[in-house]
This record gives C-alpha cells, sequence and structure tokens, in this order.
C-alpha cells in the first residue's frame, strides 16, 4: 500500500488557523509490562478542514506509570507541549501573537479530562503536578480546549497500540483534510 503526504494549500489569514493535537497511550505494553507508550500528532488546520501534520511523535513515556490515565496525562502534556511550540514558531514566522492560534486537543479517555477540570485531586501524588501544569494552560489560554473522543477515530490511536488500524489517519494525511467531527 502506498502511503502518501498531502499539504494543502491553507488559508492564507492566519486568524483562520488553529492547532489540533491528538494524544494517546497505551500503558504497559512495552519492556515486559514495565514500559508504557505515549504518542500524539499536531496538526495546522483552517477553517475549511484543510489540514497539515506539524509534528508526530511515538515513544516509551519517560518514568514508569502505574495507570492508564498516569500515561494519557503524561502523553497529553508531552503532545501539548509540542503544539505550543509549533504555534509559537508559525506565530514569529507570520508575525503575529501566539495567542491569535487556538490549540484543540484530542484524547480518548474521559477520567484525564475530569482531572484537568477538576478541583480534585487524583489519588497518584506524582501525577497531580502534571495533571496541574495542563490545568494551569487551560486556566492561562495557552490551550483552549481538551476534547474527548472514541478511540476507534482517535488519530493517535494506532501510534501506540499495536494491531490499530491507521486507516483513518492514513486518509487525513493522504487527503490533507480534516474529518467534520474535528472541525
Amino acid at each position: 500500500m502506498k502511503s502518501l503526504i498531502t499539504f494543502p494549500d491553507l488559508s492564507k489569514t492566519a486568524e483562520d488557523w488553529k492547532i489540533l493535537v491528538f494524544t494517546d497511550a497505551s500503558l504497559c505494553n512495552l519492556n515486559n509490562g514495565t514500559g508504557s507508550t505515549a504518542g500524539h500528532i499536531v496538526w495546522l488546520v483552517d477553517t475549511k478542514g484543510k489540514c497539515c501534520p506539524l509534528f508526530w511523535h511515538a515513544g516509551k513515556i519517560k518514568r514508569v506509570v502505574r495507570s492508564t490515565i498516569a500515561a494519557e496525562a503524561l502523553s497529553l502534556q508531552e503532545g501539548l507541549e509540542s503544539a505550543v511550540y509549533y504555534r509559537h514558531m508559525l506565530a514569529e514566522v507570520v508575525g503575529i501573537s501566539p495567542i491569535e492560534i487556538p490549540i484543540i486537543a484530542y484524547v480518548d479517555n474521559k477520567s484525564v479530562i475530569e482531572a484537568v477540570n477538576s478541583t480534585k485531586l487524583v489519588d497518584d501524588k506524582r501525577l497531580r503536578v502534571d495533571i496541574a501544569a495542563i490545568s494551569e494552560s487551560l486556566v492561562r489560554g495557552e490551550i483552549n480546549e481538551i476534547k474527548w473522543c472514541p478511540g476507534k477515530i482517535h488519530l493517535a490511536d494506532c501510534l501506540t497500540k499495536r494491531g490499530s488500524a491507521g486507516f483513518e489517519l492514513l486518509e487525513v494525511l493522504a487527503g490533507g483534510r480534516m474529518p467534520e467531527e474535528f472541525m
């Protein structure tokens, strides 16, 4: 099967842009069950749904985690850091304030979204700092929104799970168009 990446002409107006980041994780799927995988894809999308991948990464989570929420939260934090970084680069190139390009993240774990939006602390004390950093980014307006989407249509799912079909991701990469459910 031939794989292509299409880079369509996006809107020339930066006000029409947004950055979407899809993050995913898989708990204890490496090193005989002691390591976990994280993956994320950062996209630049215009109001017409045309999109270009800016960055993607899949690899081992830097520390051993004990729960799915921890793996997903660390993947989200890493994906958001990438999104903020690429937003700053784009803003500098086109001469606008970075805050003018919204960032929206998609995760397939509702517990992470609940933890980020709640005042109740998670049980894992080490994870509290990571959740607090994500929450602070939302409060400060550095990140505009974190949304849930089902794993079966999540574009980063195939980066972390062996056997997960990547057809949706390949279709977006080849067509240069983001599915409507993410617009």
